[in-house]
């Protein structure tokens, strides 16, 4: 059976790499299709060119059924060596430092966290911005820059990178990760199987208190 994923590339190293090395196990025959998340209005999954969408909530298609995956949270990421950031991240600091910020599709628009910012009128200086989430760790390195990025993605990166992790001085409103399926798929068994292991991956990393 070929699936057909659509997926930011956050979501990548926290719940589908895990997904394919316990697909490789359980049913090594099965194969797996990324496709790029180029926007959050579900046309693929309308059309059927799409098995699953992975997405935030606040994204969901009504017509067609979701689960929810998991909650996350926003964290700030500094390079271990940034010397303008103590053990705790105030205000002060985050206004005054300079930040990479991601922006994402063609034309580009703010993600969930920049939004955030954007509406309580936040402002910082954007001294670099991407176009994906994945790199925004490793662009601390090495300079005072802060990223802005989801916890579960800063704690993967923080296992490679030397970064550190901290809460923002604001509290950024938390996001819930679904997946989403075109209705028509619902009872195929080996649709829901799929779907059933990717929940247990979500769950499994789920950080502990």
């Amino acid at each position: 059976r070929h699936f057909r994923i659509t997926v930011s590339d956050y979501s990548v190293p926290i719940l589908i790499a895990p997904l394919v090395r316990q697909l490789q196990t359980l049913a090594p025959h099965i194969t797996i299709e990324l496709r790029p998340q180029t926007d959050f209005t579900g046309h693929g999954l309308r059309r059927g060119e799409t098995d699953l969408l992975i997405i935030p909530d606040e994204y969901i298609d009504p017509q067609h059924p979701h689960s929810i995956l998991f909650e996350d949270t926003f964290s700030c990421v500094v390079w271990q060596g940034n010397a303008q950031v103590g053990e705790t991240l105030d205000m002060d600091t985050f206004l005054r430092c300079s930040h990479v910020a991601p922006r994402l599709g063609q034309p580009s628009s703010p993600t969930l966290a920049e939004r955030y910012f954007d509406d309580n009128k936040i402002v910082r200086r954007i001294a670099v911005t991407t176009h994906d989430f994945t790199s925004l760790a490793s662009m601390v390195v090495g300079t005072d820059l802060i990223a802005t990025m989801q916890t579960r993605l800063a704690r993967d990166s923080q296992t490679r990178l030397p970064i550190r992790v901290l809460a923002p001085p604001v509290a950024v409103t938390p996001f819930r990760a679904c997946m989403q399926w075109n209705h028509y798929q619902t009872m195929d068994p080996a649709h829901r199987w799929l779907r059933e292991q990717l929940l247990a991956v979500a769950q499994a990393g789920a950080p502990t208190a």
